[in-house]
């Protein structure tokens, strides 16, 4: 599937509104062939429609492409006029009307944009450009649905592949008999079940045709950037509408002329929304990660990026931070090498620029040390951590604390107890990052300079009873605290213990395990918290 998506052709295995259109392009060819009137032959195709939407369990796509189609078929067989974008607009409205929180699926926005981009780029390239009407119709509808979709399909999935518009050429025409020929089998076999033996003909024909589809995208992952894929990180909001705001401009001459004539309004308008975009950016955000059992955090604020720890792997991290707008880290905190901070980390690694990677400098973390080694073969600084030290990254102050005195084996305990600890403080707030130090740890780390009072606290160890002394979280006193935990784990982490220091202490918990993703925003000591899920009865975990 990966050759799919590199390729740009991914869209072709979903089912989606462009095999409805399959369908109804064949139901069309064979009904005119036949003694029909023209009113049956338009409800007929609608009704078959219809049936290929209840077999595709009405996804949003399909059913856009169902609606859409319904609608201008109807008003055919009525001898009624229609133009097709009345069509897609009240396709639209019929599905917000049914169910509002579609607007935020993935596929019903790119089901839009596609056939927005056929129904209205495409004519007005052709009307706007000269050149444009020599080219095939269907590079035209290719070209003209890359440009309609192109910001929503680099921040959906972090890729683009400029081959993937000439692929898909090649691809639609195969999914077109393989959706055909699957769909008349389909109805053979439900209708007849003798004809099963029958149709073992068309069946090798479909083989065929699915393994020169993946040969089609193995011919397009192959391609290297900037012509085959080339990962991307996602675009804000207010880019995304900039761009369809000067597309629109570019391709509809009037409100070119109009926009021109009020440049001084469009100027405003722009301004606003670069002025939204730097007010974003004019705040501390700490996205922690649902990464099951393990840890793994993002911390932003001004220009500067970091992340901290991987999880174990088994999650994604590296799409995750594209899907966050982010491409290049200029910090990696490595707190201990254990797998469930450390596995995560290799991809990002390879798929993100990063400036340095921080490590404790214990030699008996084997953990670390490949981490290490994997950073120095990307031409990655490693900076080694030992006792106390203070780094400055633009206006974000790092307290780094690595505890030397427990670098002594390769226990586990001593391993969690030489976490690399950060503190990190902006204009805005502070966040702490003890890793999983223990107990023994913790009452020395409180003792330091630099570590005292914190406004969110990354619970060391998963909440783990062996840490998180009452004595020791009231010299913190943090506002919030979020345990990264696994659903269910094996650990019993959180301890109950833990959880009422916490609350004894005048923090607001919030776990991963019961919350999902929690997202934490400061400004100016005010603290804004957002979580992925409503948080769940805990009488559920037990």
């Amino acid at each position: 599937m990966q050759d799919y998506r590199d390729s740009g052709i991914a869209h072709v295995m979903a089912v989606s509104g462009m095999h409805a259109g399959f369908v109804q392009n064949l139901t069309m060819r064979l009904v005119s062939r036949k003694k029909i009137g023209y009113p049956a032959r338009q409800l007929f195709c609608a009704a078959v429609l219809l049936l290929f939407g209840c077999i595709a369990d009405f996804s949003p796509s399909v059913t856009r492409a169902v609606l859409q189609s319904g609608y201008v078929l109807i008003a055919k067989a009525l001898k009624k006029p229609c133009k097709a974008q009345n069509a897609l607009c009240a396709a639209c409205a019929l599905q917000l009307a049914e169910n509002p929180y579609v607007l935020f699926n993935t596929g019903f926005l790119l089901s839009y944009a596609a056939a927005a981009s056929i129904l209205v780029i495409k004519p007005a390239l052709a009307k706007r450009i000269f050149f444009f009407r020599k080219i095939p119709d269907c590079i035209g509808v290719g070209l003209a649905v890359n440009l309609g979709m192109l910001p929503l399909l680099i921040t959906f999935f972090n890729c683009f592949s400029p081959v993937g518009i000439l692929a898909t050429i090649f691809a639609s025409k195969l999914a077109y008999w393989i959706c055909m020929l699957g769909f008349t089998i389909w109805i053979a076999g439900a209708a007849v079940p003798f004809l099963m033996v029958i149709i073992k003909i068309p069946a090798f024909l479909i083989s065929s045709a699915l393994y020169a589809l993946h040969q089609v995208s193995a011919v397009g992952a192959g391609f290297p950037p900037p012509v085959g894929p080339v990962r991307l990180p996602s675009i804000p909001a207010g880019w995304i509408v900039l761009y369809y705001v000067f597309l629109f401009l570019f391709l509809n001459r009037t409100c070119f002329l109009f926009v021109k004539k009020h440049v001084v309004l469009s100027a405003f308008c722009v301004l606003l929304i670069l002025t939204a975009c730097v007010l974003r950016k004019n705040r501390t955000e700490i996205l922690f990660f649902d990464v099951g059992q393990g840890f793994s955090a993002l911390i932003r604020t001004g220009k500067i990026c970091g992340l901290i720890d991987g999880g174990d792997g088994k999650t994604d991290i590296s799409s995750l931070l594209l899907r966050q707008g982010v491409g290049t880290l200029d910090f990696i905190l490595l707190t201990h090498g254990h797998a469930d901070h450390a596995e995560g980390l290799y991809d990002v690694l390879q798929e993100h620029k990063v400036k340095c990677l921080f490590v404790p400098d214990n030699p008996y973390d084997a953990g670390a040390t490949a981490v290490s080694r994997a950073a120095a073969a990307q031409n990655i600084e490693v900076i080694r951590i030992r006792g106390t030290q203070e780094y400055l990254l633009g206006d974000l102050r790092m307290n780094l604390y690595a505890n030397e005195a427990f670098m002594i084996s390769e226990e586990e305990s001593d391993v969690n107890n030489s976490s690399l600890v950060l503190r990190a403080v902006s204009r805005d707030g502070s966040v702490l990052f003890p890793g999983d130090i223990e107990r023994e740890a913790e009452a020395l780390l409180v003792r330091s300079e630099g570590f005292g009072k914190t406004d969110v606290l990354a619970v060391a160890h998963h909440g783990s009873d062996t840490g998180s002394e009452a004595k020791n979280i009231s010299i913190i006193s943090p506002d919030y605290a979020i345990i990264s935990v696994g659903r269910r784990n094996r650990y019993g982490h959180p301890s109950g213990r833990v959880t009422k220091t916490l609350k004894d202490a005048g923090a607001e918990v919030y776990r991963s395990d019961l919350c999902g993703a929690v997202r934490i925003t400061i400004r100016k000591g005010t603290l804004h918290l957002w979580q992925k899920l409503k948080t769940s009865d805990q009488s559920e975990l037990i």
